[in-house]
């Protein structure tokens, strides 16, 4: 039988597979002139990874409208924010 060192060729599938997972190009990227196009997303509140923007979230429930017209004044009237994991969007009629 063949005496191989396993350990070395699994690292290396391994090591293969993330970096094709990491660095994986689809042809969505791309505009009709074949240019790579960026992603527009709206501006965002600043976020954590387990609690989301509510730190950033000033006031208590009782003022939270007044809070998203203030923020929508500095952000722009679409803007992201994430609740825990959860993303979300929040749209302003009222825009000067």
């Amino acid at each position: 039988m063949l005496d191989i060192d396993i350990m070395p060729v699994v690292l290396t599938t391994l090591a293969i597979v993330i970096a094709v997972i990491f660095f994986r190009r689809n042809g969505s990227d791309r505009d009709t002139n074949g240019k790579e196009a960026g992603k527009r997303y709206p501006p965002s509140l600043p976020s954590f990874p387990i609690v989301g923007s509510l730190p950033f979230v000033t006031g208590g429930m009782h003022v939270m409208p007044e809070f998203f017209m203030k923020t929508a004044e500095k952000l722009g009237p679409v803007f992201t924010f994430n609740v825990g994991s959860r993303y979300g969007k929040a749209y302003s009629s009222k825009w000067r």
